[in-house]
Order: structure tokens, then sequence, then C-alpha cells
């Protein structure tokens, strides 16, 4: 089976966990478990959040904040939808998206969409 390219359903540039905490500019301390002690580049410490696991990881104060295209992703005031990871192609680990970085987001170029 084909696997998806989860580029393809976004115009934000899909990237991995580090790649966004990079382009946030915020400070964390890299572990074999991943990610901690992250804080915001106003100062303040980030809040974990989610469904099932850290789906969402934001500033309180900023509302600088990156997602998981895999956790619940809502279509509406009262529903959401969950993408498959065994559908997509995701053995690179980008499956990360700033949401908000103050500008809207992080869009993905045109001509680097499809590289």
């Amino acid at each position: 089976m084909n696997k998806k390219n989860l580029q393809d359903l976004t115009d934000y540039k899909v990237m991995t966990a580090k790649e966004c905490l990079d382009k946030l500019g915020w400070k964390y301390t890299e572990t074999e478990k991943g990610y901690e002690n992250i804080k915001c580049s106003c100062g303040k410490e980030v809040e974990c959040s989610g469904f099932f696991s850290t789906e969402r990881i934001e500033c309180p104060d900023c509302n600088k904040r990156m997602a998981d295209m895999f956790g619940a992703l809502m279509t509406s005031n009262s529903t959401a939808t969950m993408l498959d990871p065994n559908d997509f192609d995701i053995s690179d680990k980008k499956y990360w998206i700033v949401a908000n970085d103050g500008n809207a987001g992080i869009m993905e170029k045109q001509e680097d969409k499809h590289e």
C-alpha cells in the first residue's frame, strides 16, 4: 500500500518536533525521552495538552503554539476528526506544524511542497 504524504493535506509546513521548537525560538532541554523544560521566547513555560498524548504545545501568554497533525482536529464547534498515522509515511518524523507563530503559522512554500 502506498502511504500518503502528510504535507499534501495542509498549507502549513509539516516539520519534526525539534524543527517546530527551533522555528518558534523556544528554549528546551533535549533528553532520551524527548524535550523538557520548554520555555517560550517571551520567557513563559509552555503548556502541553491533548486528548490521547501531547498533541498541542503552546505559550499561555503570547499564544505561539505547535500541533501534532495526528491529534484531534476540530472540524466544527462540536466535532473533531483524527488522521490515522498508518495511512501516512512519517518515517522522517515530520508530523508537527506551527499552528500560530503570531503570523497565522509557518506556511509551506509552493515550490517546496512536492520535493
